[in-house]
């Protein structure tokens, strides 16, 4: 386990789902834009997923770390529509800067490097291309760590501090009392042996208890959403986690079933397959809902001012009154000023990203 005031959950064993076709994962590999702070110069391909960082270094495979961001956009948009389930789990994480570091494998000298130099106080999860399976993970290939390394970022810094009296990585807490009642007692360090009753029997001595919490959440999750039930699976992990399906979770697990399933979360209810590529026109749609549009002056002989009731991001398009186009172009905030001197007198209509209804405005002579 690695630390430095980030987060380094980098404990071993990892997560395999059924085997999936070749990624569709709809991101676009930038330059490191944070290449001069010491340490993140190891770093040079660069994906952002609703404000979350993804870097990796220069051997990291361009499919790995599209893969890396394809699952990190599901788990935060399960629905896969372009919005994020729980928008303050992200704003949460943003604000700490959390992000995936990408290194080719543990070891590496670009890990020794950026652990050597970096001294900053962003929040990071490492995970390694080669233990990264875009295509899906299988006892051939061995499992893929994505699904684990970006859901511990999520929770550790998304929903601990976001719900702490539910979701806190300490004694006290909702999914701390559902942890002890796994593991057979409380126990704040690793006990000799665990209670016969116990199936959550974590025994690694470098990890805490806040550390058992997030990896206890894990566990829980992805075997709720039937990543754990597959040929060879159970008997694999049962030195740790003894449930592997999703109906041994639910008649087991009960305390924590009900966490989970709580819809005040909104936790992923579909465990990400690597593929990610929302269509522009859902994105578009949803942006545009429930927006409230002003246009002032109304009716206008130089210019108009478009006024949403709240922020929009996306496209924006005036027709005449044939209902033919004659601009379109992008709104990046709640207001716009459009100059109509160009236009002719008459009647005209606002529509906003793919809307039905439109804003009707006068351009007099």
């Amino acid at each position: 386990m690695h630390y430095i005031k980030l987060l380094f959950l980098n404990f071993g064993l990892l997560l395999n789902f059924s085997i999936y076709a070749q990624n569709t994962a709809c991101f676009t590999i930038n330059p490191n834009p944070y290449s001069t702070i010491s340490g993140l110069n190891v770093f040079t391909k660069y994906i952002e997923v609703f404000g979350i960082k993804i870097f990796a270094t220069p051997t990291v495979p361009d499919q790995d770390i599209k893969h890396c961001a394809a699952v990190m956009a599901e788990y935060l948009d399960n629905d896969e529509d372009g919005i994020a389930n729980n928008p303050s789990i992200i704003n949460e994480m943003v604000s700490r800067n959390a992000s995936m570091i990408m290194f080719a494998s543990d070891g590496s000298t670009n890990q020794s490097t950026f652990f050597n130099n970096y001294n900053g106080n962003w929040d990071f999860q490492d995970l390694y291309a080669d233990e990264t399976h875009p295509s899906g993970s299988s006892q051939f290939h061995g499992f893929d760590a994505t699904l684990e390394e970006v859901l511990h970022l999520i929770t550790h810094l998304g929903y601990s501090n976001l719900y702490p009296s539910v979701w806190g990585e300490y004694p006290g807490t909702q999914v701390s009392a559902a942890m002890d009642t796994a593991r057979g007692g409380h126990f704040l360090s690793i006990p000799n042996s665990y209670p016969t009753a116990a199936w959550y029997h974590y025994n690694d001595n470098t990890c805490d208890y806040g550390c058992m919490i997030t990896e206890y959440i894990y566990w829980s999750l992805t075997t709720f959403l039937g990543a754990q039930n597959y040929s060879g699976r159970c008997n694999e992990i049962s030195i740790e986690w003894e449930l592997c399906t999703p109906a041994q979770f639910q008649a087991t697990d009960i305390y924590m079933h009900n966490l989970i399933t709580d819809t005040t979360y909104r936790f992923a209810t579909s465990i990400p397959d690597g593929n990610y590529c929302p269509s522009t026109s859902s994105i578009e749609n949803r942006k545009a809902k429930d927006l409230e549009i002003q246009i002032i002056p109304n009716p206008s002989n130089s210019y108009i001012q478009i006024l949403t009731n709240k922020p929009y991001h996306g496209q924006v398009s005036i027709h005449d009154i044939t209902g033919k186009m004659i601009r379109n172009f992008k709104m990046s905030s709640n207001h716009k000023t459009i100059n109509t001197k160009m236009y002719l007198p008459g009647i005209y209509f606002i529509k906003i990203g793919n809307q039905l209804t439109t804003t009707k405005f006068i351009i007099e002579p």
